[in-house]
């Protein structure tokens, strides 16, 4: 159904246009737009051993345009987990099982990495987001005003 591949220099205008988006920025937390150098040293620092964050981009078929974006960050080695954010940025394709396909697709990913655990938080008015995670089997940990934190353990 769909099909994750690493974010390269060829996306850096196409994450530029998402992260300049305003109307994702609520879901992000952005507060002011990006930079083309700073997507370009985001893409760079990715491709680095050891990177505590890594970005994929959700195409609908292998080779075709990227559709949304599926990120790990706050990798924590010692602790084997990580946080996981995804965007599928056009309303023509939300709601039609992209973003959890992605998310299966990534907990795959990240069981052949050693990494057993996902954190996700979420804005308490973020109900398709919440839905979302619920639906891939997340459980909520913690509510702290309005974010909520879910995690799923991913240990086979």
């Amino acid at each position: 159904m769909i099909f994750l591949r690493s974010a390269n220099t060829t996306d850096i205008d196409l994450i530029l246009k998402w992260e300049n988006n305003r109307e994702n920025w609520s879901y992000s937390d952005t507060t002011e737009p990006y930079s083309r150098l700073d997507i370009e040293n985001l893409i760079i620092s990715l491709s680095r051993d050891g990177s505590v964050q890594q970005r994929f981009m959700i195409c609908k078929q292998k080779g075709g345009v990227p559709i949304g974006a599926i990120d790990i960050f706050d990798v924590n080695k010692k602790r084997n987990c990580a946080s996981v954010g995804v965007l599928i940025e056009s309303d023509f394709n939300r709601r039609k099982g992209f973003a959890l396909a992605a998310l299966n697709e990534l907990e795959q990913l990240c069981g052949k990495n050693s990494i057993e655990k996902l954190n996700a938080i979420v804005h308490n008015w973020n109900t398709a987001s919440l839905n979302l995670f619920k639906k891939a089997g997340y459980v909520e940990i913690v509510v702290e005003k309005d974010l909520i934190k879910l995690e799923k353990c991913i240990k086979k």
